[in-house]
Parts: structure tokens; sequence; C-alpha cells
């Protein structure tokens, strides 16, 4: 290969890689349509990320795109007094104890979801990168009636926040409605 087709094949590849944007993996597992006009519930979502309360915000994210694409209202679990003084560190018992008080209200169906992963990666590019775990739970039986997970990553100037809507929105327009 000489110089110029050298020059040109990288040339290629970086208007490839422009064009692409940016990497994203995602499963889905449907299931049958879930009904909007059921009531639903936020639930917590775990943080086993390294980024301080990135569960929170995939929370926000979601309950947002959730009202945008299927006009949907979300009721929100309750804090309880350990969580907001941080001792309530257990991913797990915050969410039983969420699952708990949604079965007693009467909720059918709830949003829960995890983040693995939250952040600007190390490197020269320093891309964003973002891995999401969702899953609508039947709250009657706390089986999962969909679930997707899903991870993306950005370049040049794209932040977290903007990767992980994108991934977000992708994942949630998966959910089919009645």
């Amino acid at each position: 290969m000489n110089e110029s087709s050298t020059s040109k094949f990288l040339a290629g590849l970086f208007l490839l890689a422009a064009l692409t944007g940016c990497t994203s993996v995602m499963d889905v597992k449907r299931g049958t349509p879930l009904d909007r006009s059921e009531m639903w519930v936020l639930l917590p979502f775990s943080d086993y990320g390294e980024t301080p309360q990135a569960g929170e915000r995939a929370e926000e994210m979601a309950t947002a795109l959730l009202r945008v694409r299927w006009d949907l209202e979300l009721s929100r679990y309750p804090v309880t007094k350990e969580s907001a003084a941080l001792v309530d560190l257990d991913e797990r018992q915050r969410y039983e104890r969420a699952l708990l008080w949604a079965r007693e209200q009467g909720f059918v169906y709830g949003l829960a979801g995890s983040v693995q992963e939250w952040r600007y990666r190390n490197g020269s590019e320093g891309e964003a990168a973002v891995g999401l775990s969702l899953r609508v739970i039947n709250i009657k039986t706390g089986r999962a009636d969909w679930l997707a997970t899903g991870s993306r990553s950005g370049i040049g100037a794209q932040t977290v926040s903007g990767v992980a809507e994108t991934l977000l929105r992708n994942m949630l327009s998966q959910i089919r409605m009645k």
C-alpha cells in the first residue's frame, strides 16, 4: 500500500467513525404490552458505578422520558429517614422496602433499574460512557414484565448526560404499551 492509499484508507476510517458517532449495545426482553392506564411507580435505581448519585440522575431522566414518550405519570417511592441520612446503603433493602410500599399502595407496575457505568473514561479522548439496566416490575409478583440492558459511549464533546439520555430514550422506546 502506498502513502496515498494509506492516507485515503485512514481518512475513510475517520469518516466512518465520525458518522457512527459512538458505540452502543442494547438487549431487550419484550413481554406482553403493558397498560399505561394502570398505576405506575418509580422504584429505586441501584448504583454500581463509581459516580455519586448516578442512580438518582438515571431515575430523573427515565421518569421524564416516560412522561414525554408515553404521557405516563410515575409516583415516586418514599425517601426514608435512613435514606436521607445516607445510612441506607444496602441497595437491595432499599429496593425491597420500596416494593413493599408500592404493593401496599396498590401500584401495578414499577420502573426499576441499575447503573453500571456513568462517567468519562480515562485516556486522551476521555469519552463519555454509560451502562444501564431497566426493568418494569409487576408489583404483585415482583417479577419483571419487561427488561432492557444497554451501554453507550460517546465521542468528542458529548456529555455523559447526553449519552445517557440517548441510551435511555432508545431503551424506553422498546416498551410496548396498550
